[in-house]
Formats: C-alpha cells, sequence, structure tokens
C-alpha cells in the first residue's frame, strides 16, 4: 500500500473541501483484501436527507459485503441537504480522487449508488460525470430527466419501491420509459414492502454487487453522447462542450465513430466543441474524417486536439488552431460575493423567500409554494453557474395554477409553506395565481400549467439581466 495508507477496517476521516476549504467527514472501509498486489474496486455510497455519513455504515450491512467482496467504500457527507448539489457535488468527487491517490483503486471499477436524496445525487453526479464510473445503482430516486442520455454507458441499476411514499414510483417509471427510448442499457427492479424504507439496500445487496461485479467502465467509447446546462460540466471521454449558444439552455453532442477514420458530430445549441484526438479510438494510420452538422473536415495525427467554433456571421462551422480557443475555458460571471459567515443571506428559508419575491415578479404571480429549505447557498461568488445550483429540489420545472378559497395550504400532502412570507391572507372572493414545483402541484387535484423554462432558468433571467 503507498505510505501512510490505513489499515483495513472502518475509518472516520475528513478531507479539505476544494469547493471552499472546510474540512468535511466521511467513511472509509478498507476490506482486508488490500495490499494484495491488485487493484480493488471503489464504491461511493450516498445518504438520504436527514442522515449522514454514518448512515450506510450503520444502518446497512454495506461492510459485510465489501468485506466478502472485496471492495473499498466510501460514505460521503451529503452536507446541508443540498441533494449533492454544488459543494455536495464537490465533495463526492474530491473523496473519489483522495482514495484513488491512497489506495490500489482500479479506475475502471468505480461505482455509485445511493438512496433518496442520495439517489438523486448518484444521478446528478455521474450523469454529470458519467466517465469516471463504470455503472450505478439509484434508488427510491427523483431523476433529472434532461441528462438521461449520458448514461449510454453507465447501465443504471435502478430499484424503486411501487408504494413509496415520499418519492413517487413513476419517477422511476419514467426513467425505465425513456432510457428504454434512448436505447440505453439498464435493469429496472420494482420492490414491495419497503415504502422509502432504506431497508430496501439492503435486501438488494447481493444482486447490487452482482450488478457491481458485471460492470468495467468504457474509458475510450466508440460513440458519446452527452447533454449539459453549462460547458464547466461539458466534458466527458474525449468531447468537451467549450461554450454554448443559449445559456443555460441544454446544449448536446452526439459523436460517433464510423469506422477507424470516420467521426461524426451531431451538436445542439454549441458554439465551441473540443475533441480530445489523443483519448479517441483511431488508429491513427489515416487522416480522420471529421463531420460536424454536415460541415467536413480532414485531421491528421499530431493535432492533439481539434477545436471547432461556429463563425459569427455565416453561422458555419470552422476547426480553429488559435492557441487561444485551444486554451478557451468556461468563465461563468459573478453576480456578487456573499460571506460563508453571513447567515442573514445563506439561510434556506430567507433564500427560498428571495427566490419566490423574484419568481412571483417574472411571472406575474401572487405567491409560490416551496419547502422551507428549496434554495441553498454556502456562500463565496454567486456566479451563473451557482444560481444554476441554487435550487436544491430534483423537480425543477414550475407549474402555475389559479386558486380561490381560504385553505391553500391544507390541500397539500406534504405541507410547503407560501411565499413570499406574509403575502397569502385568506380573502373570501379573491383569485391568487400560485406557482409550486411539478413536485408539490402532482399531488394536488387541481388544474394547471407546466411552464416552458426550469427554476433556475427564470432566476437567472432576472438576476442577469
Amino acid at each position: 500500500m503507498p505510505q501512510g495508507a490505513l489499515p483495513p477496517g472502518d475509518h472516520l476521516l475528513h478531507l479539505r473541501s476544494a469547493y471552499d476549504g472546510s474540512n468535511q467527514p466521511y467513511r472509509l472501509f478498507i476490506p482486508s483484501a488490500i495490499g494484495k498486489d491488485k487493484n480493488l474496486p471503489l464504491l461511493i455510497v450516498l445518504h438520504g436527507k436527514g442522515v449522514d455519513h454514518e448512515a450506510w455504515f450503520k444502518y446497512t450491512p454495506v461492510k459485510e459485503h465489501a468485506e466478502k467482496r472485496g471492495y473499498i467504500v466510501a460514505a460521503p457527507y451529503g452536507r446541508g441537504d443540498y441533494f449533492y448539489r454544488g459543494p455536495g457535488e464537490q465533495d463526492v468527487l474530491d473523496i473519489i480522487d483522495t482514495v484513488k491517490k491512497q489506495y490500489p483503486v482500479d479506475p475502471d471499477r468505480v461505482y455509485l449508488m445511493g438512496h433518496s436524496m442520495g439517489g438523486w445525487g448518484t444521478w446528478w453526479i455521474a450523469l454529470r460525470h458519467p466517465d469516471l464510473f463504470a455503472t450505478i445503482c439509484p434508488m427510491a430516486a427523483f431523476t433529472p430527466f434532461d441528462l438521461l442520455p449520458n448514461a449510454l454507458h453507465l447501465s443504471p441499476f435502478i430499484i424503486h419501491d411501487k408504494d413509496d411514499p415520499i418519492v413517487p414510483v413513476e419517477q422511476s417509471r419514467k426513467a425505465e420509459k425513456e432510457l428504454k427510448r434512448l436505447n440505453i442499457p439498464f435493469r429496472y427492479k420494482e420492490e414491495q414492502g419497503f415504502g422509502h424504507s432504506s431497508k430496501m439496500i439492503g435486501a438488494n445487496f447481493p444482486e447490487l454487487f452482482d450488478w457491481l461485479d458485471s460492470h468495467k467502465r468504457i474509458s475510450q467509447p466508440d460513440q458519446v453522447q452527452y447533454v449539459t446546462i453549462t460547458p464547466a460540466k461539458g466534458d466527458a471521454y474525449w468531447v468537451n462542450i467549450l461554450e454554448t449558444i443559449d445559456y443555460p439552455a441544454l446544449a448536446s453532442v452526439n459523436a460517433t465513430f464510423k469506422g477507424n477514420h470516420h467521426l461524426s458530430l451531431i451538436s445542439q445549441n454549441c458554439k465551441r466543441l473540443k475533441i480530445d484526438l489523443k483519448s479517441v479510438p483511431w488508429d491513427f494510420a489515416e487522416p480522420l474524417k471529421i463531420n460536424i452538422n454536415q460541415r467536413e473536415f480532414m485531421v491528421k495525427d499530431g493535432l492533439g486536439e481539434a477545436v471547432f467554433l461556429l463563425e459569427g456571421v455565416s453561422k458555419k462551422w470552422i476547426l480553429s488552431q488559435n492557441p487561444s480557443d485551444l486554451a478557451f475555458t468556461h468563465q461563468s460571471p459573478v453576480l456578487t460575493h456573499i460571506s460563508i459567515q453571513d447567515d442573514m443571506i445563506t439561510s434556506p428559508n430567507l433564500l427560498t423567500d428571495a427566490a419566490a419575491r423574484i419568481l412571483c415578479d417574472v411571472l406575474n404571480a401572487d405567491v409560490c409554494l416551496f419547502f422551507p429549505d428549496s434554495f441553498r447557498f454556502p456562500g463565496g461568488p454567486l456566479t451563473q453557474d451557482a444560481v444554476l445550483d441554487l435550487y436544491v429540489y430534483s423537480e425543477e420545472r414550475l407549474a402555475l395554477f389559479e386558486y380561490k378559497g381560504e385553505a391553500l395550504p391544507m390541500i397539500i400532502a406534504q405541507y410547503p409553506q407560501i411565499y413570499p412570507e406574509g403575502k397569502y391572507k385568506p380573502e373570501e372572493g379573491k383569485t391568487w395565481r400560485c406557482l409550486a414545483p411539478l413536485n408539490i402541484i402532482e399531488k394536488m387535484d387541481i388544474p394547471h400549467e407546466i411552464l416552458p423554462l426550469t427554476i433556475k432558468e427564470y432566476l437567472l433571467k432576472s438576476l442577469f439581466n
């Protein structure tokens, strides 16, 4: 083992976050198979809302199965219940990087698994970094449907209880249908009798570990399809979306090798793309023919990287050799800088109230229905990209509906609050224009209109215009 590595067993550790420099805890299990001259698989397990990094090791038999199978297991702390956005996402990436450096990890056998909020985190992190993982196992989870094309080489194993009262099983059923439509390999299992209980995890460990054992990462695929909102998370495998046309609308690339010397690129909402020619499955014996949106280029060995961009007036793709284009990186504009210690600004309830005021103004509504901790920000520079992570819950589409009556909160199953605070005062005969995320409005038997943009897009329209 490398110098400083810990012996087999269960360890409570901390790391300094690359997000904000804070010390973040995590649990690490090292199997007795360590140090036997072979690289071991690494399993990252993500806990649900309301518990912490201790949960998997305390309440599931993950250590027993990991010891039997020879797995290193890391359990990050999903701080702040951010649904593993922002700092939560970065903490998971930091832990993966740290464990890889300190222990003999097989880079082609890194796995991600989570339940509830951790199930969303499994989808979210893996779909934004698909080239890190061999396969993923989201359980009892909401699904980021827009990013599902990125699961092409992840072979998800999805588990959900049909009577889950917290996260409706329709979330995973919709994911199943969409993965079938996209022709992406996966496995779907529907349980009964667990509800939203984490006991479902341990009951499925034999099948889950069998699934992990049967999958290795595809590190240099012949096809890459990748969707992103921000170019800050625009790279996967050998494709990098450097700049989009309409931010933060979805941008996508479908890159496919046809034979050894022909690469087809189909892009949407992309202004600048980079291909890492050193990593593509190309034999270099002949020039590579690259077709991007029906425009063809020839690339020879030795170029290293190929950057394509749309010319301003002609809107035609060109192959750029400009050093500034090769070194181009996404810079997210900063709106303001907020002190990490400023509780008056980083308080979830105050942020939710402020976001509701913005949304009501942008959409000409009277009130919003949100859970009090729907919006979170840990402090630091509030950039465009940071705004995309402010809303932490999983359903990002808004619905608009009208309501006339006095008991608006009482008709909702999970009792969100009404924002802006103090705005709603029941008045006989008054009709209220109300906004709510789809996960709330779908629990209400009331006609509604689904709005075309996401919560974060409406916030950006206001904050950066």
